[in-house]
């Protein structure tokens, strides 16, 4: 379900949203909290969260390469599984797909942070538009679709990930 776009906002229904009991305790400065409404810092209020969903938070045990054979070498960091446009298999994520779709890749490389997914989902205008990487939201994707390799790839801002130990990305 997804929280209301306007009017009031129940604490009981933003727990719900989080996959809680109503009546768990919980606070606006919470983690958990922040990521669903793309608020890292700052001030946060219940308007904040108006017409957001919790989405598929994806646990991303990082991995890296570094393609040092370049002129200008490209340092990989997050995760690259099977089927992925990047050079090598690296790190590993759990789950594995998103709206019951493969999830190809999710990384940063050159200053951006790729998804990537098997098939065409650029039909969708909805299915992927936010992305919140360790409780920083990495703003609205570019979406393209490779026929050749049958991969979509949703193309971020920033690069949070760093290649060492374990991150979480919430896809919405």
């Amino acid at each position: 379900m997804t929280l209301p776009a306007s009017g009031p906002i129940a604490l009981s229904a933003v727990n719900v949203e989080l996959g809680r009991a109503s009546t768990a305790a919980i606070s606006l400065g919470e983690t958990a909290v922040r990521n669903l409404a793309g608020k890292a810092t700052g001030a946060i209020s219940l308007g904040n969260l108006y017409g957001k969903s919790a989405g598929t938070t994806i646990t991303v045990t990082e991995g890296s390469y570094n393609d040092g054979n370049l002129k200008v070498p490209f340092v990989y960091a997050g995760y690259a599984g099977t089927g992925t446009t990047a050079p090598v298999l690296f790190g590993s994520i759990s789950p594995t797909t998103y709206k019951g779709v493969f999830i190809k890749a999710l990384y940063n490389v050159i200053g951006g942070t790729q998804v990537q997914f098997l098939g065409n989902q650029t039909t969708n205008p909805s299915f992927l538009t936010t992305l919140i990487v360790n409780g920083t939201n990495l703003g609205a994707p570019t979406i393209t679709y490779d026929t050749t390799t049958n991969t979509s790839t949703y193309q971020f801002s920033g690069s949070p990930f760093d290649g060492v130990g374990t991150s979480t990305a919430v896809l919405q």
